[in-house]
């Protein structure tokens, strides 16, 4: 919740419009998981400020049976070439806090960009160890 607030008010400073569904969806999210979205949520947000030229972010934060699921979109001009390796550690620092809980980053750009990040809701530590 306070992150989202935080989101909000970044978003705000950059004269851009912020769309957020489904906030109910996280409720009761185990500490970790809240960890690793919030800090996905706050790179993501900062990316579609810093690189996007975007006047639209929305947020959708979704509570599937097997996953929790938070979706950014933006209208921005999209990923329209490869990025150098120093504007990609953002992602790729998500890539590797994800890789923690067993989550997923997908990656979409052709109107704006779109990533999906996916948690599942139970973590394999190891072989056979449930979280």
């Amino acid at each position: 919740k306070d992150e989202m607030v935080h989101v909000q008010a970044l978003l705000a400073s950059s004269d851009m419009a912020c769309e957020i569904s489904g906030e109910g969806s996280f409720k009761h999210l185990p500490l970790l998981i809240e960890d690793v979205f919030c800090m996905c949520l706050k790179e993501s947000v900062t990316n579609v400020v810093k690189h996007s030229e975007a006047t639209t972010c929305t947020i959708q934060l979704e509570n599937h049976p097997n996953e929790w699921r938070m979706i950014v979109r933006d209208d921005g001009v999209g990923l329209q070439h490869k990025l150098p390796a120093r504007k990609k550690s953002g992602l790729i620092g998500m890539k590797e806090r994800l890789e923690f809980v067993n989550g997923d980053l997908d990656i979409t750009s052709s109107e704006g960009t779109v990533l999906t990040i996916a948690i599942p809701r139970i973590i394999y530590q190891k072989e056979g160890e449930v979280l």
